[in-house]
């Protein structure tokens, strides 16, 4: 990969058909916000053998939160504006607190909440480095006290943006 020349042990040998694991630590790896892509694509040297491997980064990593929104301002901009939209449910089995796990989601959507939400349900507010405006309604639902799942519906003014941080989302572990 581009920069990164570590060593990484794994053993001697590697048998046809089993793995082996590593603990130690590759990177840290540089991503340039002037690149389009998602991919970090390089090679590792195994064995003598150079393996091809290719990492795709979630598109999240492409938002950067949006400050000083209030729910007015969301909701003219959501009647406003023509807005690709996608939702899923996240199942949550850590345990977490409601406003914990509602949280997380906005962490990862590298969003800020917007004013007026309350414990079980935000507004999140990001937009891509290219500009498209990224909306995230999160609510969270309650069984026994603590959150059992999370409905997210991304709101977007770019298609293609939506329907990969939708995928993203579908793909987490709370």
């Amino acid at each position: 990969m581009n920069g990164v020349s570590d060593t990484v042990s794994l053993g001697d040998h590697v048998d046809i058909g089993n793995a082996v694991e590593s603990h130690g630590k590759i990177g840290p790896f540089t991503y340039s916000g002037g690149s389009l892509s998602l991919e970090v694509k390089g090679s590792l040297l195994v064995s003598g053998w150079s393996v091809p491997i290719k990492i795709t980064l979630p598109a999240t990593m492409r938002l950067i939160p949006v400050s000083g929104l209030t729910q007015d301002i969301v909701m003219g901009e959501l009647s406003s504006r023509r807005w690709e939209s996608h939702s899923a449910k996240v199942e949550v089995t850590s345990g977490l607190e409601t406003a914990k796990a509602k949280s997380i989601l906005g962490t990862f959507l590298r969003a800020e909440e917007v004013e007026g939400g309350s414990t079980g349900h935000g507004t999140f507010a990001s937009q891509s480095v290219e500009g498209a405006q990224v909306r995230a309604l999160i609510k969270v639902k309650e069984s026994a006290g603590v959150a059992s799942t999370i409905k997210v519906d991304v709101k977007c003014t770019d298609g293609h943006l939506c329907k990969s941080l939708i995928s993203d989302v579908k793909k987490i572990f709370v």
